[in-house]
């Protein structure tokens, strides 16, 4: 069905990541911000466009590609946010997520969900080397 490790390993690392933005909402009671939910968005469709039947299809690894590099960047600038004082961020943003109790406090969920994207990112395009 897949094309191959790096594909399977794309979408793997794209549905658990789903998986752990809904626990981090519904099981930790983290209030996502307008950012958290674009970045979800972005995950949710990436996990669609490499789901087994279609990840063998470059069409659909160009989509998920766009989509990841969408979600690189906003994840790192929802990371660079966190890292601004909250009196010059705008009110519009409304709260924005904490780290996990336990980790460090340079590991926030902005910063997973970009490690996730480029995880992803590069196996997508390891999966489209390997296969030409």
């Amino acid at each position: 069905m897949f094309t191959g490790f790096f594909s399977l390993a794309a979408w793997t690392f794209s549905f658990i990541a789903v998986l752990a933005s809904f626990f981090a909402e519904l099981v930790l009671n983290y209030d996502p911000c307008p950012l958290c939910i674009y970045q979800r968005y972005l995950m949710i469709s990436v996990a669609i466009l490499l789901f087994p039947v279609w990840g063998k299809h470059s069409f659909f690894k160009i989509l998920a590609t766009i989509s990841a590099t969408m979600g690189m960047t906003i994840s790192y600038d929802h990371a660079i946010l966190q890292d601004t004082p909250f009196e010059t961020i705008p009110s519009l943003l409304g709260q924005l997520p904490q780290s996990y109790e336990g980790f460090s406090v340079f590991f926030t969920l902005p910063v997973a969900s970009f490690v996730t994207f480029s995880a992803i990112l590069l196996f997508v395009v390891l999966s489209s080397i390997k296969e030409s």
